[in-house]
């Protein structure tokens, strides 16, 4: 590790300690971020023909995201959105400046890198800045809440990792987009590994789980008790607080980003956790709740029930109601003891292939109280 040589400004959060140890040697791979716009929103922001002028009729979208105005857009629309329509070039100008105000879209290719080995730059971004931009985030209390906490952070790790590279105000701020897609996405994979899990349980063991009330009443006992964290659930000892199959194998994703960076990651730790509750409760009835809305995106996409109500983002896994649930269990993650989180750790390690060694790191203490939530103090 090189000590970098300037620094870009920014003060850390006190309760957002970047505890980093770069090792050139480590791999990572980013998920696919997978939140996609819904069919419904898709068509209504098309264009669709005036009824009276035969004229395309205008469609402006508010600013929440989601929101969408479509047919005639009066002035107090455009005037609630910030945007003041007029005829010809003026109009014209105006609208222009409002789409140049929109904030810009950055992507790897992006980064503020020198032109000359630029290849190996952005090796070193995919190998060091990521993995050590993910093994800080699982140092959170609130996983959910990173993107708005990273500047500090970044800032930091970029000047760690590339101390050759000034990174100007310009800079930062692509390297902070695309950081905060890299977060995203590794919500995003988390949350699908909780679910793959609760697919991959039934499809292990068919003779339990062949049928949908069988699969609920399953559902319904390991939630009621929180019974899914345990490794021991009936034990009358220790239970083996998150070292249950299920956590151990969403756990390890986080894990084989951040090798060997394997410091107390507390709250990757309770994400994963949050994962898998989720998939549990996709499952409630028996049967995959997301089939479901995937069967009505598909049938309005083909025309057969046009009036299909789809929510894609109702079961996403997101901040809400996900944000909060994560940040409870952080409570309880953040209690455990070094002898705790290495049993957490080697039983994750059961679900990464063999070869990808996990280096011992130092432990992180500290990190913000919530209210009281069975979920902040189990069991251990």
């Amino acid at each position: 590790m090189h000590e970098p040589s300037h620094r870009t400004p920014g003060p850390m959060d006190q309760d957002s300690e970047v505890i980093i140890s770069i090792s050139s040697g480590s791999s990572a791979t980013v998920g696919e971020f997978h939140n996609e716009e819904s069919e419904d929103v898709l068509s209504r922001a098309k264009p669709s023909k005036s009824t009276s002028m035969g004229q395309a009729s205008s469609v402006a979208r508010s600013g929440s995201k989601g929101a969408a105005f479509s047919g005639r857009v009066g002035a107090r629309e455009t005037a609630q959105m910030g945007i003041v329509l007029s005829g010809g070039a003026e109009g014209d100008a105006q609208v222009s400046q409002a789409k140049r105000s929109r904030k810009p879209k950055y992507v790897m290719t992006d980064l503020p890198f020198p032109a000359v080995d630029k290849d190996n730059y952005m090796e070193m971004w995919r190998k060091t800045f990521i993995p050590s931009l993910l093994s800080w985030a699982g140092q959170q209390a609130d996983p959910f809440g990173t993107n708005g906490r990273m500047r500090g952070p970044v800032s930091v790790i970029w000047s760690t990792t590339f101390p050759d590279v000034l990174l100007e105000e310009r800079g930062l701020e692509i390297v902070l987009t695309v950081a905060e897609n890299a977060l995203n996405n590794w919500r995003s994979e988390i949350g699908k590994a909780g679910h793959r899990a609760i697919v991959d349980m039934w499809l292990e063991d068919p003779a339990s789980f062949n049928d949908a009330e069988a699969r609920a009443q399953y559902i319904k006992m390991e939630l009621e008790g929180l019974r899914f964290i345990y490794k021991y659930p009936d034990a009358e000892g220790a239970r083996a607080a998150f070292c249950s199959n299920l956590i151990s194998k969403v756990f390890s994703v986080h894990l084989r980003k951040i090798l060997p960076l394997a410091n107390m990651q507390f709250g990757a730790l309770a994400l994963a956790t949050a994962a898998v509750e989720r998939g549990l409760t996709l499952f409630t009835t028996g049967e995959d709740v997301t089939a479901r809305e995937r069967e009505k995106r598909r049938a309005r996409a083909s025309g057969e029930h046009k009036k299909a109500k789809v929510n894609p983002r109702e079961w996403s896994f997101s901040d809400n109601p996900w944000g909060k649930k994560a940040r409870m269990w952080a409570g309880s993650t953040q209690r455990l003891d070094e002898d705790h989180w290495h049993k957490v750790v080697n039983d994750a390690c059961a679900y990464i292939p063999e070869g990808e060694q996990i280096a011992e790191g130092d432990c992180a203490e500290g990190g913000d109280e919530y209210e009281v939530d069975l979920r902040s103090c189990v069991a251990l």
